[in-house]
């Protein structure tokens, strides 16, 4: 069986930002022509500039996608690649994963696998819901699995695409766990990765694969060498190796970035060829590159195109298979604003073809009410790459083609391909959740028996009143009701004909009043009515009350019709308590223990009747 290091190597190439390598041009010591070089280079430039455009779309999409990506052989079971975002899920390092089974860490399936062959389960069961996955903490994830069988190279390779089915709670993580990710990224790149400061350059970090391609034990090591100072006299295009390695740093300082290949001669003698990409960093002030050295020794310049070839049908093919078994739409923005790409749930969730999109601008089409802001943004991301809703979670309302409005979660990256900056968005509907918020917020809000406000939204209430009443001048009241004898339902016929005649109470209070008003349930058996806007007189407002809570006592003792579950009729009356208010900073609490009051001493004077009650008037001084 091939190690399983040389499974992950072979496939995390698909995956580099740069996968375009420099040739040595002698093929096992066979010279080639003139003709044979310019040939080979017109085919490099060609197949540079459609790799990037592929592997940048790859890239992105495979970093930034909102659900774990795991990629598995299928003869050995060998797990060849993982995104971040199924590391961050189960806390494992990418090694860690890498060194795993499937069966290690997928709970309640493991034991079905039983003799069966990974291949033969997964394309069993295509789509797995609510799959427990193992955490690095031993705790337990809820999971759905999707899977996709893809033949690489007479080779055959399942995607498996993990999405979070648990409530996610969106936050941002803390800086010393960033800092840990991104030095494991750092010190396990098979990619040779120095930092040099400035301002002499010198190398102050190197991973393992530096240490190991320069034929140094340590960073100390590297003492204050330069590229040049490991390099033979001259380049292959004849410049002195120190003249062209100070331009290739100036260039890293002036533009950000700088790629191009060297040669270098190392201490045993060996003279090998390098990819190097150098990169500006700045932070705290301070200016540092980062150096990626990639030996390209190995490679044959007769194979190029031939390999480059099938690197790209490849990244392709992972592409295709990855925004296709997405759950979230996944759409590409090119430079003029216009879709480039849109994947099928893309399709799914806002009801267009993709190619009913191509070539048309986003925002004005999906998320018109955001046109105005992204427009204006958009100016200086087409200069930079950077603006302020990039690499963070945006809601908005987004339309459908059938005019549907719905609202959406929008995470938007940038990528540069072809020397362009182009916008990743990934979408996800929100709908569902948004209901599900709404309902707890009314639970949190009225009376589960009754749907009426409870004692909560009743003070909210109460006090926008008070103060409608001081700038409109209209008087307003509380009525305090308290049933007459209600532990009688429940003693002789159950709690449930009890909460019948509670509904049906209610009912009856809300077809009585007007909608301004509102009408809560503050306890077993009682409930208080908040009139607004009466009148700026006060005896034309006392009437209007006194009307109002006489006919209320009237509806409430009505006899009740209740299946409990036999048919059975009851009779009740009401005390109700009434305070009125105008122009005065009494608080709600004050209001409210003044109607009560006053329904008390309508239950003392034997139910079945009206009390009001008057607060004392504030003091002159």
């Amino acid at each position: 069986m091939q190690p399983r290091d040389s499974y992950s190597n072979e496939f995390n190439g698909i995956f580099v930002e740069r996968v375009i390598n420099v040739m040595d041009t002698r093929d096992n010591g066979k010279s080639i022509s003139n003709e044979g070089l310019e040939r080979l280079s017109s085919d490099k430039q060609l197949f540079q500039d459609r790799l990037r455009d592929s592997q940048e779309k790859l890239r992105g999409v495979f970093q930034n996608i909102a659900d774990g990506i795991l990629v598995v052989d299928v003869y050995s079971e060998v797990i060849v690649d993982v995104n971040p975002t199924f590391c961050d899920m189960l806390g494992f390092s990418k090694p860690d994963i890498e060194r795993m089974h499937v069966q290690d860490f997928l709970r309640p399936h493991s034991s079905e696998l039983g003799s069966h062959s990974l291949i033969q389960f997964f394309c069993d069961n295509p789509t797995l819901k609510s799959v427990q996955v193992i955490r690095h903490d031993s705790s337990f994830l809820f999971v759905d699995i999707t899977s996709s069988l893809i033949v690489i190279n007479d080779r055959e390779f399942v995607i498996l695409n993990i999405c979070d089915a648990s409530v996610r709670i969106n936050g941002i993580e803390d800086k010393n766990n960033e800092y840990i990710k991104y030095h494991t990224l750092f010190e396990n790149s098979h990619d040779a990765l120095l930092i040099r400061s400035a301002p002499f350059w010198y190398v102050t970090e190197a991973n393992k694969a530096a240490l190991n391609l320069f034929e140094v034990d340590s960073v100390e090591g590297f003492n204050s060498f330069l590229p040049w100072d490991i390099s033979p006299l001259y380049q292959s295009n004849g410049q002195l190796s120190k003249e062209q390695g100070q331009l290739e740093l100036a260039k890293a300082v002036i533009q950000g970035s700088n790629y191009f290949e060297w040669q270098y001669l190392l201490p045993s003698k060996k003279l090998i060829f390098a990819d190097v990409l150098l990169t500006k960093m700045e932070l705290s002030g301070n200016i540092f590159l980062l150096e990626n050295v990639r030996d390209s020794t190995a490679l044959h310049a007769a194979l190029r195109v031939d390999a480059e070839l099938k690197v790209i049908a490849e990244s392709e093919e992972k592409f295709r298979k990855i925004a296709e078994m997405a759950q979230d739409a996944i759409l590409l923005m090119g430079p003029d604003r216009c879709i480039t790409f849109l994947n099928p749930a893309g399709e799914r969730m806002f009801g267009y073809a993709h190619e009913e999109v191509l070539g048309k601008e986003m925002h004005p089409l999906l998320a018109p009410e955001a046109n105005e802001a992204f427009k204006i943004g958009f100016v200086n991301f087409q200069k930079t790459g950077t603006g302020p809703v990039l690499d963070r979670l945006l809601e908005l309302t987004a339309h459908r083609k059938n005019g549907e409005i719905f609202p959406v979660e929008l995470m938007v990256s940038s990528l540069k391909i072809n020397n362009s900056w182009h916008a990743l968005g990934i979408f996800r509907d929100i709908t569902k959740r948004r209901e599900i918020e709404e309902k707890i917020r009314h639970m949190a809000l009225h009376d589960e028996l009754t749907q009426l406000p409870n004692r909560r939204l009743l003070q909210e209430r109460l006090g926008q009143a008070i103060i409608s009443s001081m700038r409109k001048g209209y008087y307003g009241a509380l009525l305090y009701i308290d049933l007459d004898g209600f532990k009688k339902i429940n003693d002789t016929f159950g709690h449930y004909a009890g909460d019948c005649l509670l509904i049906e109470l209610a009912q009856r209070l809300t077809s009585t009043l007007r909608e301004i008003d509102t009408v809560a349930r503050v306890g077993g058996d009682e409930f208080i009515v908040l009139l607004n806007e009466l009148s700026d007189d006060l005896d034309k407002s006392t009437k209007q009350v006194s009307v109002l809570a006489e006919k209320i006592c009237y509806q409430l003792s009505i006899g009740y019709q209740l299946s409990v579950p036999q048919q059975i009729e009851f009779h009740c009356s009401s005390s109700i308590g009434v305070v009125l208010f105008y122009k005065d900073s009494s608080s709600p609490e004050e209001l409210l223990g003044w109607s009560d009051k006053a329904m008390y001493q309508a239950k003392k004077s034997g139910g079945n009747g009206v009390s009001f009650f008057s607060p004392p008037k504030p003091s002159d001084g």
